[in-house]
């Protein structure tokens, strides 16, 4: 709401008024923000944000444009770690993932001192599975499976013994 007293205009801002520069007969509106900088007139419009807006949009775009190149760097890097996995404990089953289409896997797992090899072939989609004569018991050994792929592609998997109560 704005008031005209002896040729100044005024700018009501809750209970004070600001002053305000002289407004021309028919010329372009000068206005103050209710902090009491001038707005700059680009055009026909007012350009009311301060010098603080246009620093944090500044930091704004640089830390979107940091995110986009480090989220393209994370996508460019699409080879994954195999993976193996535990599908069974009796028979013995593993699963496994991430190993290069058609590549030769050989696959070792021991437990309670007994050692079995086997060689699979992983499919189009880098999938294995095998499964093993041998039975595992939490509660009576640890279990270490590795595979080894003949393109360097390696996973491990481990689990130990439990502490089971006495029967």
């Amino acid at each position: 709401m704005r008031q005209a007293a002896s040729s100044r205009t005024l700018l009501r801002a809750g209970n004070s008024d600001i002053p305000l520069p002289g407004e021309g007969a028919r010329g372009s509106l000068v206005r103050a923000t209710l902090a009491g900088r001038l707005a700059r007139p680009t055009g026909r419009r007012f350009v009311w944000h301060n010098d603080g807006v246009g620093r944090v949009l500044a930091l704004v775009v640089v830390a979107a444009a940091v995110l986009l190149t480090v989220a393209s760097a994370w996508g460019a890097s699409d080879k994954r770690q195999p993976i193996l996995r535990l599908v069974d404990m009796q028979p013995l089953a593993l699963s496994g993932s991430s190993f290069a289409p058609a590549e030769r896997v050989r696959l070792r797992v021991s437990s309670g001192g007994a050692t079995v090899l086997r060689t699979v072939r992983a499919t189009a989609s880098g999938r294995i599975a095998a499964t093993f004569e041998l039975a595992w018991d939490r509660c009576n050994g640890d279990l270490v499976a590795s595979a080894a792929g003949s393109s360097g592609s390696r996973a491990v998997l481990k689990r130990t013994q439990l502490q089971c109560p006495m029967p």
